[in-house]
C-alpha cells in the first residue's frame, strides 16, 4: 500500500497539469502530502524489512533441523 501511495503522488506531481496548478495555490497541502507520502513509504520499507527478516529466520531454522 505504501508504494502505491508514493507512485500516485509522484504521478500527480509530474504528469497532471491540474495538480501543478492546484499546488501553486495550495502549497501547504503539497508539503503535507509529500511528508505523508514519505512517512508511508518508509513504513512500507520497514514492513518489508521485517517480513524479510522473519522469512530468513524461518528458512534458516528449517534448514538446520535434522531430516
Amino acid at each position: 500500500m505504501a508504494g502505491v501511495t508514493g507512485i500516485i503522488v509522484l504521478y500527480l506531481a509530474l504528469k497532471v497539469l491540474a495538480w501543478k496548478v492546484f499546488v501553486i495555490y495550495q502549497s501547504d497541502l503539497r508539503y503535507w502530502l509529500e511528508a505523508v507520502t514519505m512517512v508511508v513509504f518508509l513504513k512500507g520499507l520497514l514492513e518489508i524489512a521485517l517480513i524479510w527478516r522473519v522469512f530468513r529466520q524461518t528458512y534458516e531454522s528449517q534448514s538446520q533441523q535434522p531430516v
